[in-house]
């Protein structure tokens, strides 16, 4: 069984469908299960709660678990860090400890972060063995759970993979706090000013999380996980006037963008070397942008209908 722990956010979301699209056992594990959005699925999904007896079977039966809760976003401000480790290490570190108790053999996947932990300082493609340099509550509270997972690999039967990834886009980021491209494509659509920090010239590299669903499927069917590190992205540079310009020209659709002040978490430039992940794991973006910002363009016409 491949579960998700924390398994209906936005990527959450995209694994879902693609799981059920491909007739794989899927189980999810969440504080607050959007049962709207798992009954809707054309497979059967095993449903737990954290902390319940349910979520426990679940994990007793998981031959690979993807991490997918997250009590910060890049965004988050903390006062001290001990904020940080109340929430997200204690979170990784304890979820560990219970799933070394009951299946010490389970394959785990912990979905880190691509950019913010290498820090502002890089002008060409981030390797895994790059300095880190996490400037931010948020990256911070990143490098210290893949440390702690580093530790408990010592002694795990299973494999722990850390996937560093970039910008993954898709319909399900519709609606959320985050992500350039879904709000850009919203804006367009409804005819809104998009309101961008800095001069649009920041450069990251963004994926369809439809491809990284397909992929984790792959994962969970393959006979063995690699341990280790690796970054999960496109490759391709694409500044914040790039998007824009691809989203004008795909849509044919002119948008207003106001600039404000930048802020100190975005990067001038974050763009990730996948080429371990694609030697040793098979990943690989083959989603163009264009047909990204379809799918997407898609969800925001179907959100602002249904909204009317």
């Amino acid at each position: 069984m491949l579960v998700l722990y924390g398994g209906t956010g936005f990527i959450g979301r995209h694994i879902c469908e693609g799981a059920t699209r491909q007739d794989v056992d899927l189980g999810v594990i969440s504080r607050s299960p959007k049962m709207d959005f798992l009954n809707r699925l054309s497979g059967k999904v095993s449903v737990g709660r954290v902390g319940g007896a349910d979520a426990e079977d679940l994990l007793q039966r998981a031959k690979t678990v993807v991490y997918l809760a997250n009590t910060t976003k890049p965004s988050s401000v903390f006062k001290t860090v001990t904020d940080i480790v109340t929430e997200d290490l204690r979170a990784v570190t304890g979820f560990m400890e219970k799933l070394y108790t009951i299946n010490p053999k389970c394959r785990f996947i912990y979905l880190s972060s691509g950019g913010q932990i290498y820090g502002p300082d890089y002008r060409s493609l981030l390797l895994e063995n790059n300095a880190l340099n996490p400037v931010t509550p948020y990256a911070l509270s990143k490098l210290l759970n893949e440390n702690a997972l580093n530790y408990f690999q010592s002694t795990h039967q299973g494999s722990i993979t850390i996937l560093r990834l970039a910008n993954p886009i898709g319909h399900w980021q519709v609606g959320t706090s985050h992500g350039l491209v879904s709000a850009a494509i919203t804006a367009a659509i409804a005819g809104n000013t998009l309101t961008i920090y800095g001069k649009g010239e920041n450069a990251r590299d963004y994926f369809d999380v439809d491809d990284f669903s397909d992929f984790i499927c792959h994962l969970h069917a393959a006979g063995n996980i690699p341990s280790g590190t690796f970054n999960i992205g496109s490759q391709i540079a694409r500044t914040e006037q790039d998007v824009i310009s691809v989203i004008e020209k795909t849509l044919n659709i002119s948008l207003n963008v106001n600039f404000e002040s930048a802020r100190e978490f975005d990067f001038p430039y974050a763009v990730l070397d996948s080429s371990k992940a694609k030697k040793e794991l098979g990943w690989q973006a083959i989603t163009p942008l264009q047909d990204s910002i379809k799918k997407i363009a898609k969800a925001v016409e179907h959100k602002l209908e249904n909204q009317i």
